[in-house]
């Protein structure tokens, strides 16, 4: 069996690599087919702190800051793993004694890993565009495409190829050599209830300030920059990287010509603090003309608007000298909103408790709290009368069509793919407890997506991004609070609110709300070329066709007329667009073999 492992880094690395596994595996080096991935994007310098893949003596390969690999190495040796869910990467080794191959992920999956099987061959890449391009004639999963167009993401092994698939967060892929080669999957890293760490609460602040303190220092470089939006978490790491080491170069993202989405004063509370080199770039939401860059960034469809403003930053970063950055994504998952506690008082009838504990979450969600409330009641009232009354005073408004969320879906996709099926199946049966609720919103396959999807931004700009947030102490110190804790005196986050006390202003700690960036991501769709959205509405007809109801296809387009943000119609034309782009950009087989017989040259 021939097996082909690219990864960041330059060719020659690649190639060097990869031959040394068909080496070890005792391939003879005429039969050997050596697959490069595509060019480097971390630069000449990329080994001082970040790639590309380092050989050991073991045969032990990692994707990941290069100090860990003898450490991973030594891991391996010990317990024939190499991971141990620790840290985040992507690891591929072979073991010449046992004459196996083994892959593994990191337990969130912020390094993505794809797998292209053959009939006697394995292609591993954590570059989906670039093994997209060498391995032939692809075509599209229409399964994949009905969730895409109505966003949902059930499959943690899915692409929008047929042909290729995602090695799960926390999961190992073993291929054994000997007597015939045979390949599976297993979990061996997925968040579980023993990663939790209850503390007393009173202890959780401090051990919470100690732990993300740890996190964002160990994490920070001579040449990290830090991203600062104004919010919490973002402020949070840049405050405790700034008690650490100064100056810290803060980048941030701002919008002067739209103040309802414009954080400047935020951030100009955190710069306060002292100790930042600043950093403000303005930027417009996406429109339909940056598609193609995009798709040829992520080689996939996507649902999030807000890559291209992370592109420029990491852009910036790079043309100051910075080779990684930390980030504060993940902030509401793994601390936790404590959303939850409020189905336990409206299930204890403690009314009043639960008007006071609406107001952040509300807040949160840019909703008014007797909504929240009303919602709340609706749902978990322990007395059906109270529940129906509910229901009822929230009347048409609080009512959702049923079916909305796959309308642009057409009904023939839909029912091939059993896509209302799947939606039911992925909801699952209610946690058991608020701990299995919490984990749920680590393991649910959008967490590894999103990753995936800022993988592959860093990646384009020669950028690692590092993630204090998901460090493993972090999370199980919030794993280990309660919902109560979560929400205390009404405030989401509570936890990290109590911790960064007298550290973070309290302008930004105390803050109950989000900035909600729909009027950027709208105006940046409504400045779209009519050229391109005159060839979105020909694609509703042409490649989109037999995929997206025509109707609301149609309906949608129309709408970007408005003035009014449509939240609705914006996701409908940025996927469609997307989607559309992506089908008529797909590899076809005299291309990608003439671009395998070029890159082997």
């Amino acid at each position: 069996m021939t097996f082909a492992c690219a990864l960041s880094g330059d060719g020659s690395s690649q190639r060097r690599i990869v031959g040394a596994i068909l080496t070890a595996a005792g391939i003879p080096a005429p039969a050997q087919t050596i697959l490069s991935m595509g060019e480097a994007t971390f630069g000449a310098d990329s080994r001082r702190g970040w790639g590309p893949w380092e050989v050991t003596e073991a045969g032990v390969l990692l994707l990941g800051p290069s100090s860990a690999v003898a450490e991973q190495a030594e891991r391996y040796r010990r317990t024939g793993r190499c991971g141990a869910g620790e840290g985040a990467f992507a690891a591929v080794l072979w073991d010449s004694r046992a004459r196996r191959l083994v892959a593994e992920r990191d337990m969130f999956g912020i390094v993505p890993l794809y797998r292209l099987d053959g009939p006697d061959s394995l292609l591993l890449s954590d570059d989906l565009p670039a093994l997209a391009r060498v391995c032939g004639s692809l075509s599209a999963d229409p399964t994949w495409i009905a969730e895409y167009l109505s966003g949902l993401d059930t499959d943690p092994r899915a692409t929008p190829y047929r042909e290729i698939r995602k090695l799960p967060a926390g999961h190992a892929l073993q291929v054994d050599l000997h007597p015939t080669h045979q390949a599976q999957e297993r979990p061996v890293a997925l968040p579980g209830r023993s990663l939790a760490r209850p503390v007393a609460p009173g202890e959780l602040p401090e051990a919470l300030r100690e732990a993300l303190t740890r996190a964002t220092t160990t994490r920070l470089g001579a040449r990290t920059a830090c991203m600062l939006s104004g919010g919490l978490d973002s402020g949070s790491l840049a405050v405790l990287a700034a008690e650490h080491r100064q100056p810290v170069t803060a980048l941030s993202l701002v919008f002067p010509d739209r103040p309802e989405a414009d954080e400047s004063a935020y951030i100009a509370e955190v710069l306060r603090h002292g100790g930042f080199e600043p950093h403000l770039l303005e930027t417009v939401g996406s429109c339909l003309d940056d598609i193609p860059a995009l798709l040829a960034e992520q080689g996939q469809p996507i649902n999030g608007f807000g890559q291209k403003g992370i592109g420029a930053l990491y852009a910036l970063a790079r043309s100051l000298g910075m080779d990684s950055i930390l980030d504060g994504h993940g902030g509401d998952e793994v601390v936790g909103t404590g959303q939850r506690h409020l189905h336990r008082l409206a299930q204890g009838l403690k009314l009043g408790a639960l008007w006071r504990q609406a107001e952040g979450p509300a807040r949160l969600a840019g909703r008014q709290r007797g909504d929240v409330v009303l919602e709340v009641l609706s749902n978990a009232a322990p007395r059906y009368r109270l529940r129906r009354a509910a229901a009822g005073l929230r009347g048409a408004s609080g009512r959702e069509d049923a079916w909305a969320w796959r309308a642009l879906v057409s009904a023939e996709l839909a029912q091939s793919t059993d896509l209302v099926a799947r939606a039911r199946q992925s909801a699952g049966a209610p946690a058991r407890d608020d701990l299995d609720a919490h984990l749920d919103l680590l393991r649910v396959p959008a967490t590894a997506s999103a990753f995936e999807g800022h993988w592959r931004t860093a990646r384009a700009h020669g950028i690692e991004a590092r993630y204090p947030f998901y460090d493993r102490e972090v999370v199980a110190l919030c794993l280990g609070a309660s919902e109560a804790q979560r929400l205390a005196g009404g405030l989401t986050r509570a936890p990290l609110r109590q911790a960064m006390e007298g550290r973070l202003p309290d302008k930004v700690r105390l803050r109950p709300d989000k900035t909600d960036f729909t009027a950027v991501a709208w105006a940046g769709l409504r400045a779209s070329s009519p050229a391109a959205t005159d060839r979105l509405r020909a694609a509703i007809a042409g490649p989109l066709s037999g995929f997206v109801d025509r109707e609301t296809a149609t309906a949608a387009v129309d709408r970007l007329r408005g003035e009014a943000p449509d939240p609705t119609a914006m996701r409908q034309v940025w996927r469609m667009g997307q989607l559309a782009e992506w089908l008529e950009s797909l590899p076809r087989a005299a291309g990608a073999a003439a671009e395998r017989e070029a890159l082997s040259a």
